[in-house]
């Protein structure tokens, strides 16, 4: 894969609010280094997909690492309500969490490769 391929394959991933910074950083790295973070991005990343399904068993906030997991989970979904309203939000909810790792990701990364 060319880097422009490797730098937009990332970029994709990010919320419109966080792609500027990100392709910025991005653009400093080497080939090599730009792999290696892809890689390392590419299997922290949560999949929408798999939180929908989960969502369906009231289990979408325990794969999203959520506080209120339990409390959904107890009380079967808010007697459902919260589930149905959970079953539209939710791959919004993972792309901003995918987002935020992205960018906490890329600050580790930056800081371990300037040590």
């Amino acid at each position: 894969m060319e880097r422009g391929q490797l730098i937009n394959s990332v970029i994709k991933k990010v919320v419109k609010k966080d792609r500027t910074l990100v392709e910025v950083a991005l653009k400093k790295m080497t080939t090599e280094e730009l792999m290696l973070f892809k890689k390392t991005v590419d299997a922290k990343f949560k999949k929408p997909s798999v939180a929908l399904l989960l969502g369906i068993i009231n289990l979408d906030r325990f794969y999203l690492k959520e506080s209120q997991a339990f409390l959904k989970f107890i009380t079967f979904g808010g007697f459902l309500v919260w589930t149905i309203l959970d079953l539209f939000t939710v791959r919004k909810r993972t792309r901003i969490l995918n987002s935020e790792m992205l960018v906490r990701e890329l600050s580790l990364f930056q800081f371990a490769t300037k040590i």
